[in-house]
């Protein structure tokens, strides 16, 4: 099954445009509330929320003729916060500036060979969340 998505990643002072040629892998969302809680002598629980992060984990499916560009651009958006924006639906799409929750600037990272039998194939594992704090719900991958 032929997947409609591309991930484009938009970087650079002057920007540049990366879109890969191969689809991501089927993303997911992860959700962290952000605050604490503290229980009382008597029991009562007192929670506080200071926000919501709304992480899109990815899997992008990499050329290894587009690795050094794909590398730039993960080295921008790690070194940049919210200055790396991507889109799910290729280069004619909505972007939305990131920050990275993985890798994180103190984290070694890298690509992995893909399990497709292609041996130019890789994958690369990133976390990211919106700099809106907006959703991703309305990314759906498996339309109906």
């Amino acid at each position: 099954m032929a997947y409609p998505f591309t991930l484009s990643l938009r970087y650079g002072p002057s920007p540049t445009t990366l879109t890969l040629s191969l689809p991501p892998k089927p993303w997911s969302w992860k959700n962290t509330k952000v605050g604490g809680s503290l229980t009382v002598d008597s029991g009562a629980v007192a929670v506080w929320i200071d926000r919501t992060d709304r992480m899109l984990a990815i899997t992008a499916r990499v050329r290894e003729s587009e690795w050094a560009q794909f590398e730039a651009a993960i080295d921008f958006g790690v070194e940049h916060p919210g200055q790396l924006s991507i889109s799910l639906t290729g280069p004619g799409g909505t972007f939305y500036p990131v920050y990275f929750v993985a890798p994180k600037p103190d984290e070694e990272y890298g690509p992995t060979r893909s399990e497709t039998g292609d041996p130019s194939t890789l994958e690369f594992e990133m976390k990211v969340r919106r700099v809106d704090g907006g959703s991703w719900a309305s990314l759906i991958f498996y339309a109906e």
